[in-house]
C-alpha cells in the first residue's frame, strides 16, 4: 500500500513540474461532499448516505488546453484499532472539459470520470472495485488564482466476487488554488 500511495505521489509531482514547463496553470483542490449510493445486495436494495467534511478528495488537474483537463483524485482512510488495521484507497481520473475559457467569469463545465476502489482489511483480504461516471459542475472565481466548485454527477460501480454493483450519486463543493 505504501508502495502504491509512493508511485501515485511521485507521478503527481513529476506531472506537476511537466504542466508548469508548459505554462500552463495546475489547479490545485480539496472537496467536502455528500454521498448516496445505492447498492443491489442479494434481493434487496441497500441504500447509503455519506457526508465527507472536511475533505472527500485532494485533486490535483492538469490543463491540456484552455478548456481542457486531466484530473486525478484520491481519498485515503486508515483505521487501527487495538492491533488491527484496514484501509481504503479510491483513486478516480478524469477529463474535465470546461465550456467557457475566461477564468474570471464562472464557468460550467464536463468530468466524466473512472475510478478504482481497493481496500485492505489488513488480516490479508483485499478487494477491488472499479468504476465509471460523470459530473457537471462550475467552477466560480472568487480572487486571483482561487476559485470554488460544485459539482453534482453519477456513477456506477461493478459487480464483482467482492461487491455488489451500484449507482453513486454525489455533490461536492471544495475551493481550487491556480498555480498561474
Amino acid at each position: 500500500m505504501f508502495r502504491l500511495v509512493s508511485t501515485v505521489i511521485i507521478c503527481s509531482l513529476f506531472l506537476v513540474g511537466q504542466g508548469s514547463a508548459q505554462g500552463r496553470p495546475i489547479e490545485l483542490g480539496i472537496d467536502l461532499g455528500i454521498e448516496f449510493d445505492i447498492n443491489d445486495v442479494g434481493d434487496e436494495t441497500v441504500t447509503t448516505t455519506g457526508i465527507s467534511i472536511p475533505l472527500t478528495y485532494l485533486r490535483v488537474a492538469f490543463y491540456a488546453s484552455d478548456q481542457v483537463w486531466i484530473e486525478p483524485q484520491m481519498t485515503l482512510l486508515f483505521l487501527s484499532t487495538e492491533g488491527s488495521s484496514s484501509t481504503a484507497l479510491n483513486l478516480v481520473g478524469g477529463i474535465g472539459i470546461d465550456f467557457l475559457t475566461d477564468a474570471t467569469r464562472p464557468r460550467p463545465y464536463i468530468r466524466p470520470f473512472g475510478g478504482l476502489f481497493y481496500v485492505d482489511s489488513g488480516d490479508g483480504d483485499s478487494a477491488t472495485q472499479v468504476s465509471l461516471g460523470s459530473g457537471i459542475g462550475v467552477k466560480v472565481p472568487m480572487v486571483e488564482r482561487l476559485a470554488s466548485r460544485l459539482e453534482g454527477g453519477v456513477s456506477y460501480s461493478f459487480e464483482n466476487d467482492d461487491f455488489a454493483s451500484g449507482f453513486d450519486i454525489h455533490v461536492t463543493f471544495g475551493f481550487s488554488f491556480f498555480t498561474k
